[in-house]
């Protein structure tokens, strides 16, 4: 029998509010739950009493009642057909009026403000616009079927691969702004926002919720607003933020298409909208959308890997209708009830949240024989109409079947006027329907369209007791989901195994595809090759200040339709080297088959990689010259004209523009490679090799220095470029030679080559000039000591690694190196450069040099771990800079971030010179910084001097230390760093920044090449070697099995990379 709802209340007889809340059950049994409102598990508890009391039953929570609606009939009276009494939301004066504001849509009550941020968000999520996106989601799902084939080695990765798509997907459409990679910042900072709003903004955090009485009493005496207040400031901060930035770039012309970029350019002022509602409805988009749609697509993944059957069904559909040569499109939808069929059982067996439907009465109610007065809280028992029997037989089972007359969206059967046609209630119901379902409809349809077209899902794989490998299993009990509001499962392994070989190297070539060329979206090109955007825009626009923040992609050329993933990208991953998926490995003999870029409206046949490789060089050069065009900067040319550049980009050029210089590099350098013979191979090096030697002849003996930049006049007067000459001025061959003091047919000789690497020109018969490399090593003098040293002190060494080799072997002694070969020396390095002033004074002109090159930046340092010092200056915690010297690296982030409190530890006489050089230098700058005498290879002070009372550091940052020493030495200093981790709290981290080498192939060639220099350039010098990250990982195993890399993050032209770790 069904418990009839009276309309008298009376109080509980006590209430605990902020801890538990006394809970009167329908047959009057009291439970005390563990937090005001519903626990996670009350979904069976609920469940049971739907079953025993019918379609209704009322119950006493805390201070107000309660009616559980258990019926889709009941559902349709009170949620869509009395709406206007039944959409309002429990009061919160402190965690919805404080802490939101007042603002955010989810808990606002119904009423006019309500209604005119309702009004906007139909607007903007209508089916029409909304279908404007799916170019952005065809582009998200490429990239993360790309992941799931190439970079999900842990069969658990994919979670991270799903939560940057559906992040993605949500942030493009309302700001324009990509999450490109799986740590990008963006995504961690709105995970962490989400989490504190869920956090402080559900029952029971606030007393003043659970017991309105005490709102009444004058603030200063409501214990809880305070702490709410500052909630509620740092909340805001973060959604204006993101709202001025939209703003910023509207403003300069350079705003993609988004939900944002519409509301910003409509008059949401006319409509009573403020700026800051403006901000929590384009934030509510992020909140709302992006978690839920991550949780969907991981329970789906979870009850396809556990039910093969219906993966077989879905990939027979998928066969007949799209076949294995392309991807489904969303053209493709319409004739896949079956895919679609999937998405929408597992919205039936999982709704999330599980209690989206909880509504608060404005006014009486009534159903049926039933009365709810104003004042009730109405709370939709989604899963026992899902999983009601006669309605869904074993409901408890993954069956898509169920759904295959279901073709309509999810908004459109809402509307219908028989409840029992509706799909499922996951989407809410009345006036506070989602209005973004359609948006999450088509990400779910196109993602899992793509998954299962692509890939096998199946259970991970085990060790048995003889440690053979054997297949696991799935589990999809309740115990495999997590305890909360969210029905999301608990982290699972599963295994992603193409279908096909072809199939394969189509989701290679089409992310390569969209990568390169983008997609359009109203007309424009964008695209996310590492940076944020790609479109057209004027960079003319008032920007100062912001470019860096924002780095962004220029584009003023046709719509390519070739497609390329360049190699230059930003690394950065979770628990992987990668911030894109990593460049792919195809040999390149591959033959490429037909390729028709996303969106293009004319096809291009490809036969060649050497054909797809000129096609990605004009797409590059194009967008390279676009970028100088817009800057202002004049092209560079063949000829050897003062008013020819020496960079192809300006200084301040952004680092979107810049990437693609390194992309072209990499381009120019692979078509090389194809375009020459293997019986040229040999010749090259001997051009190369001879190349090199020229350069070292005449930077030893300052040629450059003996030419001049500007021609004179009879006077002496200076004239020539700054005269608008087109050439160097240049001398005869005899009078240089003569003034170098070196024979004139060797200078003859050696500089025709070099001028074939663009170093000298001989603008006219027997005369030698500058170019403007060579030119520009005068002008730069560290351009030129950095030329000597390389080619000479440094080269000598690369040739005596195969008699270091023949001599010791694998000695890995530090004096018993190339360096000792060729210097003739038993000392190492270091000794053998101390005891030669002239050796030392060149080495030191080198060091400093390399100290101010732009891969050993210390902005890299910041650019690397954003996150995480933007973190540490919340929580005003301590960085120890462990052998920092004089402590650049801690004052660059001190700048930076004020709130962070640093010290510097290093030698006694390193940080005595320290503190005399830098105290008055620090205090004119407002810095804080503490020097403690310490040697990295003792255990870790209790407590940093200078902040003693702040107990141990927060974060240990290790730049490049770890470089220098061999793993034995490494490990010592790690097991300290261990020792300090374990004692600071579970937040503690270990930064190191340190050179990480990366897998062959994995990345640019170019910045690739660099880091070999490097590592092999260790290995001569000192008999060490650059690490690469399984290197790092193997030697954190060795120093303490529980220090755990997090991530990998390498920040553009940077030569080192920054590792979080922690210890676990």
């Amino acid at each position: 029998m069904p418990v009839t709802v009276q309309p008298t209340f009376s109080s509980p007889s006590f209430i605990l509010a902020a801890s538990f809340s006394l809970f009167f059950a329908p047959d009057g049994d009291v439970l005390v739950w563990g937090r005001s409102g519903l626990p996670p598990n009350a979904r069976d508890v609920l469940g049971k009493w739907a079953r025993e009391y019918g379609e209704l039953f009322r119950l006493r929570i805390g201070w107000y009642d309660w009616v559980v609606v258990n019926s889709p009939e009941a559902f349709k009276e009170i949620f869509d057909k009395q709406s206007i009494s039944t959409s309002s939301k429990i009061p919160a004066p402190i965690g919805h009026d404080v802490v939101t504001g007042g603002l955010r849509m989810f808990t606002m009550s119904y009423g006019p403000h309500w209604r005119a941020h309702r009004t906007v968000m139909h607007r903007l999520l209508a089916p029409k616009p909304t279908l404007q996106f799916v170019p952005s989601q065809e582009f998200e799902v490429k990239q993360f079927l790309y992941q799931l084939a190439f970079d999900n080695e842990d069969q658990g990765a994919f979670f991270g691969h799903v939560r940057r798509m559906s992040f993605s997907i949500v942030t493009t459409s309302t700001y324009g702004r990509r999450i490109e990679s799986n740590d990008h910042p963006d995504l961690s900072n709105a995970g962490e926002a989400s989490a504190l709003l869920g956090r402080i903004t559900r029952p029971g955090v606030f007393i003043e919720d659970d017991i309105p009485l005490l709102a009444m009493l004058p603030k200063f005496l409501q214990p809880s607003r305070r702490q709410a207040k500052k909630y509620a400031d740092i909340i805001l901060r973060g959604k204006m933020r993101s709202w001025n930035q939209l703003k910023t770039e509207i403003d300069a012309g350079i705003a993609a298409p988004s939900f944002g970029r519409d509301l910003a350019e409509s008059d949401y002022k006319s409509q009573g909208l403020t700026d800051e509602d403006a901000a929590w409805i384009t934030g509510g988009l992020v909140e709302a959308g992006a978690e839920i749609t991550a949780v969907v697509i991981q329970n789906l993944i979870l009850y396809l890997a556990a039910t093969p059957d219906a993966q077989k069904k879905a990939h027979a559909e998928l066969d007949r209708v799209v076949g294995k040569s392309r991807a489904p499109n969303f053209a493709d939808l319409q004739s896949l009830p079956y895919v679609r069929a999937c998405v929408k059982e597992i919205l039936r067996l999982c709704p999330v949240p599980t209690w989206a439907v909880k509504h608060f009465s404005d006014a009486e109610v009534t159903y049926k024989h039933h009365r709810i007065p104003k004042g009730t809280v109405l709370l939709a028992n989604t899963t026992a109409m899902h999983w009601d029997p006669e309605r869904y037989p074993e409901p408890h089972v993954f069956r898509p079947e169920r759904y295959l007359g279901h073709t309509k969206y999810s908004a459109e059967y809402a509307t219908m006027s028989d409840p029992l046609k509706r799909d499922h209630f996951t989407f809410g119901g009345g006036r506070r329907l989602c209005p973004a379902s359609t948006l999450a409809e088509n990400t779910l349809d196109i993602t899992v369209a793509n998954m299962l077209w692509a890939f096998e899902l199946l259970p991970p794989t085990t060790r048995d007791a003889d440690g053979k490998e054997v297949e696991g299993s799935i589990d999809t009990s309740d115990n495999a989901f997590q305890a909360s509001a969210f029905r999301g499962p608990k982290p699972f392994r599963t295994r992603f195994v193409l279908r096909s070989q072809e199939q394969g190297e189509i989701v290679r070539t089409q992310w390569e595809t969209a990568r390169a060329t983008g997609y359009k979206l109203r007309g424009q090109t964008v695209n996310a090759q590492g940076v944020e955007k790609h479109f057209r825009c004027n960079w003319r626009k008032s920007l100062e200040g912001y470019r860096d923040r924002c780095p962004l992609r220029i584009c003023t050329t046709p719509e390519p339709t070739w497609n390329h993933l360049s190699r230059h990208a930003f690394k950065t991953t979770t628990q992987s080297r990668s911030s894109h998926p990593p460049s792919p490995k195809a040999p390149l003999s591959r033959t490429h088959s037909r390729l028709t870029s996303s969106g293009a409206t004319n096809e291009e046949t490809l036969h060649t990689p050497l054909q797809a490789l000129a096609a990605r060089i004009t797409t590059h050069a194009d967008a390279l010259a676009a970028a100088a065009a817009e800057l202002s900067h004049p092209p560079r040319l063949l000829s050897p004209s003062p008013a020819n550049p020496s960079r192809l980009l300006p200084a301040n050029a952004p680092a979107s523009a810049r990437a693609e210089q390194v992309a072209l590099r990499d381009a120019l350098a692979e078509a090389s490679i194809l375009a020459m013979d293997a019986t040229e191979f040999v010749p090259d090096l001997a051009v190369r090799n001879n190349q090199f030697a020229s350069v070292r002849w005449l930077c030893h003996f300052d040629i450059p220095k003996f030419l001049p930049l500007e021609a004179e006049d009879k006077n002496g007067a200076r004239d020539g470029a700054a005269n608008g000459s087109s050439a160097f001025p240049a001398l005869p061959y005899s009078v240089v030679a003569e003034a170098a003091g070196v024979p004139e047919h060797q200078l003859r000789s050696i500089a025709r080559m070099a001028m074939l690497v663009g170093f000298l020109s001989e603008p006219a018969a027997d005369r030698l000039a500058h170019s403007p490399l060579s030119a520009a090593m005068v002008k730069q003098p560290g351009l030129l000591e950095w030329a000597r040293f390389v080619t000479s002190t440094s080269a000598k060494m690369v040739p005596a690694m195969v008699e270091a080799t023949e001599r010791w072997g694998g000695d890995r002694s530090i004096s018993k190196t190339a360096y000792a070969v060729a210097w003739q020396t038993d000392l190492p390095l270091f000794e053998h450069v101390a005891a030669d002033p002239d050796l030392q004074a060149r080495y030191a002109a080198y060091m400093r040099v390399m100290t101010q090159s732009e891969g050993m930046a210390l902005g890299h340092l910041l650019e690397g771990w954003k996150a995480g010092w933007a973190a540490l200056e919340r929580r005003g915690a301590v960085l120890v800079d462990v052998g920092g010297s004089a402590g650049h690296a801690s004052v660059t982030l001190a700048r930076a971030y004020p709130g962070i409190k640093a010290v510097v530890q290093d030698r006694p006489e390193v940080v005595e010179r320290a503190q005399n050089e830098s105290a008055s230098r620090l205090k004119n700058h407002g810095i804080k910084l503490a020097f403690q005498a310490h040697d990295f290879f003792k255990p870790q002070p209790a407590r940093p001097r200078g902040f003693e009372d702040e107990g141990r550091g927060d974060v240990y940052l290790l730049r490049q230390i770890l470089h220098d020493w061999g793993d034995e030495q490494s490990i010592t200093i790690l097991r300290h760093m261990a020792a300090a981790l374990e004692g600071a709290g579970r937040d503690a981290r270990l930064v190191v920044m340190d050179t990480v080498l990366p897998s062959p192939g994995e990345g640019s060639r170019t910045e690739e090449a660099m880091l070999r220099v490097r590592d092999l350039t260790m290995q001569q010098a000192h008999n060490a070697h650059e690490r690469s990250e399984v290197e790092w990982k193997e030697l954190l195993r060795r120093a303490s099995p529980a220090l755990k890399i997090k991530r990998v993050v390498q920040p553009f032209k940077s030569v080192m990379a920054v590792i979080e770790i922690a210890f676990e």
